[in-house]
């Protein structure tokens, strides 16, 4: 297929999946005072510990960590007037809002993650807590029915800051590992065709993961993908153009700019 690719090829409405949302527990850390406690012996004080060389230290609990909760996913993705700035384009369109991953699958499975942001195959038994996905589009310069910008931009919550790096690093071996691969997707509705993509340069370079993508389906039709966490939240975005998607980067940047500190 040569043609421009339409709104009905890039719907993401038929690409929700259910969302899995799961509660963190918060667990709260009781430290012993011995055989008896303070509260049998109101005046009794608990001698402080002592380290290696016999020296009293005084004992402190370890500050708690503050996370970015799955309800405040929303807040973090960048607006439609933004990203049309961002992207020099002209008025972009949410075409898709929703907090679910994406049921598209791929051949190979394995490589289905690098293509599209937020899709299931990347994000099931990752632990993550919640996620957001966006779709948008601009109108064509000729006012036809096709459009000249996508931006497609995810925000998912993990339990931790950890288990978001770990996430992203563990994404990074298995989009290097689809280097020079074509890989198909299928959209779950079968009256969407399927695309095909290459993939080129996946490379992780200080917690940041990138790769380019080029449609074999529309000629000319290119994309860049970008991953990055920020404290416990992943930020996994998509940008494609006629001339690329050189700012999925700055898009990303811009996202985890938002994430509270």
């Amino acid at each position: 297929m040569t043609g421009r690719p339409g709104r009905a090829v890039w719907a993401w409405s038929a690409a929700a999946a259910a969302l899995l949302v799961v509660v963190g527990a918060v667990v709260v850390v009781a430290r012993s005072g011995g055989s008896e406690s303070a509260a049998t012996h109101p005046k009794a004080v608990r001698p402080a510990d002592k380290d290696a060389t016999g020296t009293r230290t005084t004992s402190r609990q370890a500050p708690t960590e503050t996370t970015v909760s799955p309800k405040e996913l929303p807040a973090l993705l960048l607006s439609a007037a933004d990203i049309s700035a961002l992207l020099d384009a002209g008025p972009m369109k949410v075409t898709h809002d929703n907090p679910a991953l994406l049921a598209n699958t791929s051949d190979p499975a394995d490589c289905g993650a690098v293509t599209i942001p937020a899709i299931a195959a990347g994000y099931q038994g990752s632990g993550y807590l919640g996620i957001q996905v966006q779709n948008l589009l601009d109108a064509s310069a000729d006012g036809s029915n096709y459009f000249e910008h996508q931006a497609q931009q995810a925000v998912a919550a993990f339990p931790s800051a950890r288990r978001a790096r770990e996430f992203v690093s563990t994404e990074s071996a298995r989009w290097i590992a689809c280097t020079d691969r074509r890989v198909t997707v299928t959209a779950p509705n079968t009256n969407y065709i399927d695309s095909s993509w290459q993939v080129l340069h996946p490379a992780f370079d200080h917690e940041v993961l990138t790769a380019t993508l080029l449609n074999r389906t529309t000629s000319g039709w290119d994309c860049q993908r970008v991953m990055m966490p920020r404290r416990n939240v992943v930020v996994d975005v998509r940008v494609c153009g006629w001339s690329g998607g050189g700012q999925a980067r700055a898009l990303a940047t811009r996202i985890t700019d938002r994430v509270p500190a």
